[in-house]
């Protein structure tokens, strides 16, 4: 709760602090934190991780966290987002899942084994990043800087252990002509939570205002007003990770959606409009032609997060993720084409391959028997996640979750509430306490196998 207390949203970089004061004071507390039981911290790049260490021989086992948060939205029920409270054995807050549980569970774990005096010969180095949300910067500086561990585990995934994940192409794409009876088009919070509310400001026209009111209806997705001559119309979604968009409605498809069927509204909109929908018709990648379901992997994701308007020009994020059987060139290569096709221009792209580890490997074997042993579940799965996390970057890197499977609790919030990058982020405590028994022998279980490889 001290943690989720912390705003650590990213903010403009300031002296000491590049991704931000709020993310700055996340890192120091964490320190301090690591330090009252007694891990060697430093802090490096002024700000852009730290590190927390326990020595030991032979082997190193990384912990990798992280403590910056993805934006609010003011649709909060339970308590504010930086108020943690209890709600039914919850925990309500932003973060207090994704991932300052993560960073928790390692404090813990690491706090148990030296108060009941288990045997953990390998060193252990905590990585407490400030930028996994909106960029890695962290990971980055950390892969060009530091030593790669033997093996590393990510608590920011989901049980019972991750042995891959999707590669992850990220881009905007912006019209090639400017709006003209729209003003603006703007919304979202990140490139990878898709959009749940999304407002267009519109220039004045009592007919297109008339065609809203009709195309609408009694629809309470939809909030229509006009403010200074202006008219404004609000689009609410349910929004999810982009990962996971079974579950979710994009406002900005709801939008556009309304706007399109207006006769009065401009040919040069419309035309602009119906690209921007046509990408956002489809969450598997059919708009781009690039659907495909993979072995391992399931189905690709191709999700919207963001709109943006700037000078006429109307832009758009997506979060695309493809498993192993697809190539990260041809993905590019769809993608741009399509958007290419309909009238937007393709920039700030970054393609991020995936990975994956055979389950019969030495250190996947011992975590997977390590869950089994806490659980006592000799039937789950391994998983191979469409999330990107930290492992990505590393070498010999598994994620696990943060919250027992076995012992979540639903409190009964509706679509769009509750889970990881939604409003009302909850955690169960049970499950969380849980969790850190499972990270604890999940630590023994690599340690042992880390000293049988050596």
């Amino acid at each position: 709760m001290t943690l989720v207390r912390i705003p650590s949203i990213e903010e403009a970089p300031a002296p000491h602090a590049p991704f931000g004061i709020p993310c700055r004071k996340a890192l120091d507390k964490a320190v301090a934190l690591f330090e009252r039981e007694g891990l060697d911290c430093t802090v490096y790049g002024d700000g852009v991780y730290g590190l927390a260490k326990k020595a030991g021989k032979k082997a190193e086992i990384g912990l990798f966290t992280h403590l910056d948060v993805v934006p609010v939205t003011n649709d909060w029920m339970l308590n504010l987002p930086f108020d943690p409270q209890i709600h039914d054995g919850c925990l309500v807050g932003r973060g207090v899942h994704d991932n300052k549980a993560g960073a928790t569970m390692a404090l813990y774990a690491l706090h148990t084994i030296k108060a009941l005096g288990l045997p953990l010969h390998s060193a252990v180095t905590v990585f407490l990043g400030t930028n996994e949300e909106t960029g890695m910067g962290d990971i980055h500086a950390y892969a060009e800087e530091q030593p790669m561990p033997t093996v590393s585990l990510v608590p920011d995934n989901a049980y019972p252990v991750c042995l891959g994940e999707k590669g992850i192409y990220h881009l905007w794409a912006k019209s090639n002509q400017p709006l003209c009876d729209i003003l603006s088009i703007d919304g979202g919070v990140a490139t990878n939570v898709i959009l749940d509310n999304v407002t267009a400001k519109v220039k004045p026209s009592d007919n297109l205002f008339n065609e809203l009111v009709t195309a609408i209806g009694s629809q309470k997705e939809y909030k229509l007003e006009v403010r200074d001559s202006l008219i404004y119309l609000t689009a609410y979604g349910i929004t999810a990770h982009g990962s996971a968009p079974a579950s979710s409605l994009n406002a900005g498809k709801l939008l556009l959606k309304v706007l399109l069927d207006c006769p009065s509204l401009s040919a040069q909109d419309k035309q602009i409009l119906s690209g921007a929908y046509h990408f956002l018709s489809a969450d598997y990648g059919e708009p781009f032609g690039i659907d495909a379901e993979d072995p391992y992997f399931g189905k690709t994701t191709a999700t919207n997060g963001m709109f943006s308007t700037k000078d006429g020009i109307l832009s758009l994020s997506f979060d695309i993720r493809y498993g192993a059987s697809s190539a990260p060139d041809w993905v590019e290569a769809c993608v741009r084409t399509s958007i290419s096709e309909h009238g937007f221009t393709p920039y700030r792209e970054e393609n991020r391959p995936g990975f994956r580890i055979p389950e019969d490997e030495p250190t996947a074997q011992a975590l997977i028997e390590a869950y089994r042993t806490v659980s006592g579940d000799h039937t789950s799965k391994v998983i191979y996640s469409g999330g990107g996390t930290y492992a990505r970057h590393l070498k010999n890197a598994f994620s696990c979750g943060c919250e027992a499977p076995y012992l979540t609790h639903d409190l009964g919030l509706p679509q769009g509430h509750g889970h990881i990058h939604q409003s009302d982020e909850s955690i169960a405590i049970e499950a969380l306490l849980e969790s850190i028994k499972l990270l604890t022998v999940m630590l023994l279980s690599l340690d042992e196998a880390c000293q049988n490889q050596a």
